[in-house]
């Protein structure tokens, strides 16, 4: 699953995601140009699959985020066997490196999910 705010026109990555098989989940922007129900749908979504659709014998769940609000969701799953790694800048929240049972640093990625024209 791949979760986010409408992007804008030349955005490419929405379309690379698709084409990799993710499902996209795109929620509208606020009137004030803030992200609105990201963060919400995608625990609501983990907490839900993790007690209808995945194995912890043979699943594993990947976060893409920094924030502590996302800690209950994981430890959720944790608590479930699921192993949970998260992936995120260095400076992500010291909750959600703790409640992983991995973290990985995007720092030294950024070269590789950056797009810059030519």
């Amino acid at each position: 699953m791949f979760y986010g705010s409408e992007p804008p026109p030349t955005d490419s990555v929405w379309g690379a995601a698709k084409q990799h098989g993710f499902q996209n989940k795109i929620f509208q922007r606020s009137k004030h140009n803030k992200e609105k129900m990201v963060d919400t749908q995608m625990t609501v979504d983990l907490i839900r699959d993790i007690y209808t659709e995945l194995d912890p014998a043979t699943d594993r769940i990947i976060v893409v985020a920094g924030d502590a609000d996302y800690v209950p969701a994981i430890q959720a799953a944790r608590d479930r066997q699921f192993y949970v790694k998260v992936a995120f800048w260095q400076h992500a929240s010291a909750a959600i490196k703790k409640a992983a049972s991995e973290f990985q640093s995007l720092n030294g990625h950024l070269r590789d999910l950056t797009h810059t024209r030519r």
